[in-house]
C-alpha cells in the first residue's frame, strides 16, 4: 500500500470520527436548548440510583433511566459528562446498566 493511499485512508477515518462527534454535539446543543425553554424538566438525580458497594459512584438498570439519558449515552459512544457526573453505559451478565461517578 502506498503512502498516499494510507494517508487518504487515515483522513477518511478521521473525517468519519469528526462527523460522529459533530452529530453528538448537535444533539447535546439541542438538549441544552430544550432545557433552557423547559427549566422545570426533571433531572437525572431523581432516578433510582444505587450506590456501588465499594463506593465512589452509583448505578441503575438501563430500563430505569430516562430515555433522554439513554439517548445521550447511545449517541456519544456510551460515555458522557453531564451536570458534574461522568455517565457510562455498560453491559454485564446479559443486562445493560448506566453508572455514574462524580467528576473529580
Amino acid at each position: 500500500m502506498s503512502q498516499e493511499t494510507e494517508t487518504i485512508r487515515w483522513l477518511d477515518e478521521r473525517i468519519e470520527r469528526l462527523e460522529k462527534e459533530l452529530q453528538v454535539l448537535r444533539f447535546l446543543r439541542q438538549l441544552a436548548s430544550q432545557a433552557e425553554t423547559h427549566p422545570k424538566q426533571e433531572g437525572f438525580d431523581s432516578l433510582p440510583w444505587r450506590p456501588f458497594k465499594e463506593g465512589g459512584g452509583e448505578w441503575i438498570f438501563e430500563n430505569e433511566a430516562s430515555p433522554n439519558l439513554v439517548n445521550i449515552l447511545t449517541r456519544s459512544g456510551g460515555k458522557a459528562q453531564i451536570d458534574g457526573y461522568t455517565y457510562m453505559l455498560t453491559e454485564g451478565r446479559g443486562k445493560r446498566f448506566i453508572r455514574r461517578k462524580p467528576l473529580k
